[in-house]
């Protein structure tokens, strides 16, 4: 996937990418607010995964990391229809997130997504997601409630690692069903 040199949009909130299909991929927020609604659109373009910096294109790069991680003022996210990716580290150890909100349009939760988020408390997977991978919530120490839709297909060993308040799972499927997706 070749993508272009990264660009914030008009209000500087967000810098982003511009990928082949048309789409764009939030990589940085560069945003105050604690209360963070992402734009299902940017410049005119469709927003279809909130992912990691990485090192940029042609070797360039603001450092590396999810696209909110340490963001540490943000203490609720809520995600648009249309997201079909949260990529890599994209909310790790944003230290105040307690809430988040997930589409039915997103199909993966990337490696240490939520990871070290320590005031998430209770997530709700919706219908569409269909992997969680690994160590996505790991040591959200008080994460004690998480919500499973029936679409999953893969929930990674480790993807609740070190989650030591976790004590409800809610699966909308049979016990047989949740150990052939735990893996």
């Amino acid at each position: 996937m070749t993508k272009s040199l990264w660009v914030t949009d008009n209000n500087n909130d967000y810098c982003y990418d511009n990928l082949n299909d048309g789409t764009v991929e939030i990589v940085r927020y560069l945003g105050k607010n604690s209360s963070v609604i992402i734009p299902s659109m940017i410049d005119g373009r469709k927003v279809s995964s909130v992912g990691y910096l990485g090192t940029g294109p042609l070797g360039i790069g603001w450092g590396s990391g999810g696209a909110f991680q340490g963001c540490k003022k943000v203490t609720s996210v809520t995600i648009p229809e249309g997201v079909k990716k949260i990529g890599i580290q994209a909310f790790s150890n944003c230290k105040n997130l307690s809430s988040i909100t997930i589409p039915g349009s997103v199909r993966i939760i990337d490696n240490a997504v939520f990871c070290d988020c320590k005031n998430l408390w209770k997530v709700t997977i919706p219908e569409g997601v269909q992997i969680i991978n690994e160590n996505a919530f790991a040591y959200c120490d008080r994460l004690n409630t998480i919500v499973l839709s029936k679409s999953i297909t893969r929930i990674h060993t480790t993807a609740f690692h070190r989650c030591d308040g976790l004590e409800n799972i809610e699966y909308a499927s049979t016990r047989e069903q949740f150990r052939k997706v735990y893996k």
